[in-house]
């Protein structure tokens, strides 16, 4: 008796005619009244045909190259293997040199010229059904998209889906939305915002940890700024691939202004996307190893020809040194020389940290204190507690109805969450000393060493929020504070 295996492939979770237990009856049927022997089975779940890249069917094609104790395939109709002539003809040709035969129960074809033909015109009339299916259902989603409806996949971080099939909010994705582009303006690195919002709770759209590779898309993504945009990705290429960051021309693209509702002000997503094109010329602040206090926050500017500088680090007598830079002085365009960067950051941190806390607001400082100057942060935290646990009350009515693997994971990453978010609330409402005159200054310097060390986005928003501008000559340096 002849041996030979199977190949069985559906394109999606429906169970159809064509589902794996129809086609394996049909296989099982055909073996026994052929003789066929049938040693084993390759299934691909999920799968379409129009990529070869199935792990089921190159492992099959590999075991084939290999040698095995079979010399046959047995397949439902052909459209199992594929749905491209492209594929089919490179394929058939490599399994035939190797001996290997493919046979389909649902379409008997005579080993004969004639049969070589109706073959090949098979072949080809899957991959024209693939072609109009996929020409009618991109004109479905062009209507749907003409109305600014979402077109299928999971939404974008920070939106849901309603019943008619627009984008709403969801407010607590939203803020770990904003908070993104917060951390991206503040000039941190995709992995320091990876460490940052995990280090918080923060969860990706699929409810996992953040990655230095989740945020380009989330940063570039229109919608946030209330515009839909459709169609603007290239097709996947031969091996099934989408590359991200290849687009089709601007025409192909359908535009909905206004079709989805804002997350991020319009002002704050284009500094993104400066920043995004800084960084992809290789002027990125954040490429430095050395942590500038007054790196990218938009305040350190050249008094003699206007040019923000930048940080640097110079080599001299062998030693580096960390610098501001005007950048037209390299060419000799401005004659502003680099300023050390130590001195510079010392000096504007006592200026901002001496305007903060004077002693004659000592009663108001503790005023602050005690009545908490958090309550902003405090109230955003409290309403995430409230969505989380309402959240974890109703998963765990669920559970009551019958295990879930899926919903006890769920379940688990929110109990974290709320854990997180537990511990930033007592860290923020936890009672702090009231300020005196002797510990004054111990604590003035204590958070002007803060704000030139740390990169935390809290201590960086201060510097942003309090600074209007630094100006910088070869004599002087004004520091000018919105205090």
């Amino acid at each position: 008796m002849k041996s030979c295996v199977s190949y069985m492939r559906y394109s999606t979770d429906n169970q159809t005619e064509n589902s794996i237990e129809y086609q394996r009856a049909a296989i099982t049927e055909y073996c026994s009244r052929t003789g066929l022997t049938l040693l084993q089975e390759f299934v691909d779940e999920a799968h379409s045909a129009t990529n070869v890249q199935r792990p089921e069917f190159q492992r099959m094609v590999k075991e084939a190259v290999n040698g095995p104790d079979w010399e046959t395939i047995i397949v439902y109709d052909l459209s199992r293997l594929f749905r491209n002539v492209t594929d089919a003809a490179f394929y058939k040709s490599k399994l035939n040199d190797m001996g290997i035969k493919i046979i389909s129960v649902s379409e008997p074809l005579p080993d004969s010229d004639e049969g070589w033909l109706t073959e090949t015109f098979t072949d080809t009339l899957n991959e024209y059904y693939i072609r109009q299916n996929k020409r009618k259902t991109h004109a479905g989603m062009t209507v749907k998209a003409k109305n600014a409806k979402h077109c299928g996949g999971i939404p974008p971080l920070g939106y849901d889906v309603d019943s008619n099939g627009k984008l709403i909010i969801n407010e607590e994705e939203a803020n770990t939305v904003r908070e993104i582009f917060r951390l991206f303006r503040l000039g941190y690195s995709y992995k320091k915002m990876a460490e940052y919002l995990n280090g918080r709770g923060f969860q990706t759209k699929a409810g996992k940890p953040f990655t230095k590779n989740s945020f380009h898309n989330i940063l570039t993504q229109e919608k946030y700024v209330g515009t839909y945009r459709w169609n603007r990705r290239k097709a996947k290429n031969s091996k099934g691939h989408h590359n991200n960051h290849a687009y089709k021309p601007d025409e192909k693209h359908i535009v909905v202004e206004n079709g989805c509702p804002e997350i991020i002000p319009m002002e704050d997503f284009m500094d993104v996307q400066k920043k995004l094109s800084r960084r992809s010329e290789g002027r990125a602040d954040t490429k430095s190893r050395h942590h500038y206090m007054l790196g990218s926050l938009k305040r350190l500017k050249c008094a003699k020809c206007g040019a923000y500088m930048v940080g640097k680090v110079t080599t001299s007598h062998g030693r580096k040194y960390a610098t501001y830079a005007c950048p037209n002085h390299k060419g000799g365009a401005c004659p502003t020389k680099d300023i050390p960067a130590k001195g510079l950051e010392e000096y504007t941190a006592v200026v901002v940290v001496n305007n903060l806390m004077k002693q004659a607001d000592l009663p108001l400082l503790n005023k602050n204190i005690k009545e908490g100057g958090y309550d902003a942060d405090t109230q955003s935290i409290r309403k995430q507690l409230i969505s989380v646990s309402k959240r974890i009350d109703n998963i765990t009515r669920s559970l009551e109805g019958g295990y879930s693997e899926a919903l006890v994971e769920r379940l688990h990453q929110l109990e974290q969450k709320e854990a997180s978010l537990k511990a930033q609330l007592q860290t923020l409402t936890r009672t702090i000393p009231a300020i005196d005159e002797k510990n004054l200054k111990k604590l003035k310097n204590k958070l002007a060493n803060v704000l030139i060390k740390s990169d935390e986005p809290e201590v960086r928003e201060v510097l942003a929020t309090y600074i209007e501008k630094i100006l910088v000559s070869n004599e002087s340096v004004t520091v000018e504070l919105k205090i």
